[in-house]
């Protein structure tokens, strides 16, 4: 875990050593002695020269590498620090290397011909948090994922691995294992608390007298949607009553016509056999004739005799006939007292049967139509809810996508809502001046969604936004432009040029913001326009707003100069 490169290191410092009584060199070639040299004939090279264990000659390329592996079971997570060291061009060359995946030496190290094979192989390994020859930033980054909030940690590990005696004790436990503490810092901090606090309670304040206004409204939308159910409930039964009464007429007028083709078939059946009888009777009375010629008075009992049974069968049938002819009124036919009407009757009853089936077929797709109508509807009131309930746990009206955004950006880059605003939660239209504000919403609309961003935070925003795409919730594409606002802002005079009718009198700015003075030098910059009259607004050649939104803006005032109109009403900004 500790490094060679570090101020601090005292690792080459045996007991009662001197600072420099070994070097990172030394360790590297991996010096165990010096071979004296009894018959020198100097002091110095009687000394010997040092023997090494590597690198003793130039096609030596031994790597050393330590390598520790740290496993936490309960969290099923891996730490591997890795510090490898290596001569090239008789310079000591390292690379520190931190992996969130368990690594070991003979599969990761093994066969490394120089040290750009070395470097390549180890950018080609997954879930490196960190590869290069900064002890700092290899520091900073292994403390991280140990949890270590402070350095002296580090510092007392190298004190304890190389130090073999201590001096002085109370010296040794000040500098090595006691922070340093600044009072006046941290006065100055409980103070800016305490004006953050105060300012949270004047804003849950205003948000409470805001949450009573509007207890209310949401009475009023619980009965309009109360409201809105009935009335749609009773719209539905107006639809479905004729399609429903149609179907039910088309019943009857089945079950009838099925009716009368019986009664025909059966009338069909009986005028057969009335035929059949009326030949009979012919024959009869033929038969008859003959035998009143042959026979005398005795047969002419007999028929008058059969006269009244075929009187009673002709009563029979008339009584048959009144309840067909009944029959044939319901339907809107003609008496059938000829043959001829009969069939034609039979006809129009088989008309009116494919007329029924026209009739039901456009109500089953009149009804379809208003079925689809009806989904539309309730799909609609959906959408109103959703956004009705996202008005009522918000504080402005910034789009809610955008709003999905932010929160996305903040809660990766761990970053504190009120730290980057919008722009229009910060500003709005005096109070005196509402009749201006549907105009002046929509001259700043582009503007009030736009993201504040302090210098602080500026490269993490920045980075983030340029690698990763945005979506909202429904993963659609956004358009998130931002504005950085570097510390200690300092605005130019500009209040020479500003104009009393000038929208930016206007507007008012939340006090107190990190942002105030930025957006007070912005708006003089860009929203400079003199909110003037219809008429005066057609003669004067200045940047300039009429109450009804049309604008002009432009450093040239030429025919060519920007001018939009898009009404009074607040509902179409």
């Amino acid at each position: 875990m500790f490094d060679c490169s570090t101020p601090k290191n005292h690792i080459y410092k045996a007991a009662g050593a001197e600072n420099k009584e070994r070097t990172l060199t030394s360790y590297v070639r991996g010096e165990y002695k010096n071979a004296k040299n009894e018959y020198s004939d100097t002091v110095e090279k009687r000394k010997g020269k040092a023997v090494c264990l590597r690198y003793n000659d130039e096609s030596d390329t031994t790597f050393s590498v330590i390598l520790a592996n740290f496993s936490n079971v309960g969290y099923s997570s891996n730490v591997t620090l890795v510090q490898v060291f290596w001569i090239e061009n008789e310079k000591v060359q390292k690379l520190l290397v931190i992996s969130t995946k368990a690594l070991r030496i003979k599969e990761t190290f093994e066969n490394i011909e120089d040290g750009k094979t070395l470097k390549q192989r180890i950018k080609n390994l997954s879930r490196i948090e960190y590869v290069g020859d900064n002890f700092s930033a290899y520091c900073q980054n292994f403390r991280h994922l140990f949890g270590m909030n402070s350095d002296k940690a580090i510092d007392l590990f190298y004190q304890t691995v190389s130090m073999k005696s201590v001096s002085s004790l109370t010296s040794f436990v000040r500098e090595q294992m006691l922070e340093q503490t600044d009072i006046k810092t941290q006065i100055e901090e409980l103070k800016r608390r305490f004006n953050d606090l105060s300012r949270a309670y004047d804003a849950v304040k205003e948000v409470r007298e805001q949450r009573d206004k509007l207890f209310p409204l949401v009475d009023l939308n619980e009965k309009y949607n109360n409201y809105t159910q009935q009335i749609a409930e009773i719209e539905n039964i107006l639809s479905a009553i004729p399609s429903y009464f149609a179907s039910k007429k088309i019943t009857l007028l089945e079950e009838e016509i099925k009716s009368c083709e019986a009664k025909l078939n059966q009338l069909e059946n009986q005028l057969s056999q009335i035929n059949i009888d009326l030949e009979n009777k012919g024959n009869a009375k033929n038969q008859i004739e003959q035998d009143i010629l042959n026979n005398g008075g005795t047969r002419l009992k007999e028929i008058a005799n059969e006269i009244k049974q075929r009187e009673t069968a002709k009563t029979t049938k008339n009584e048959k006939y009144k309840i067909y002819a009944n029959r044939l009124s319901l339907c809107g036919l003609p008496i059938a007292n000829t043959d001829r009407t009969f069939y034609s009757n039979l006809k129009s009853a088989q008309e009116q049967i494919e007329a029924l089936k026209e009739v039901q077929n456009k109500n089953s797709e009149k009804l379809g139509e208003k079925t689809a109508d009806l989904r539309i509807a309730r799909e609609s009131i959906e959408k109103i809810k959703i956004e009705l309930q996202s008005l009522k746990s918000r504080k402005n009206q910034i789009p809610l996508s955008l709003l999905d955004v932010r929160q996305q950006l903040i809660e990766d880059l761990k970053i504190n809502e009120n730290e980057i605003p919008f722009v229009g939660e910060l500003i709005k239209v005096k109070d005196e001046e509402k009749r201006w504000e549907g105009a002046l919403e929509r001259l700043l609309h582009g503007f009030g969604i736009s993201l504040l961003v302090p210098e602080k935070y500026y490269k993490q925003v920045s980075g983030y936004i340029n690698t990763k795409k945005l979506f909202n919730k429904n993963q659609g594409g956004i358009k998130l432009d931002y504005f950085p606002v570097f510390q200690n802002f300092k605005r130019k005079n500009q209040d020479t040029g500003i104009a009393l009718d000038s929208a930016v009198n206007k507007i008012e700015i939340k006090e107190n913001s990190y942002f105030e003075y930025w957006l007070q030098a912005d708006l003089e910059k860009h929203f400079n326009l003199r909110c003037v009259s219809m008429e005066e607004f057609q003669v004067i050649r200045q940047d300039a707003i009429t109450i009804e939104g049309q604008y002009k803006k432009g450093k040239k005032h030429t025919p060519k100069m920007i001018v939009r109109n898009y009404g009074t009403e607040q509902n179409s900004f």
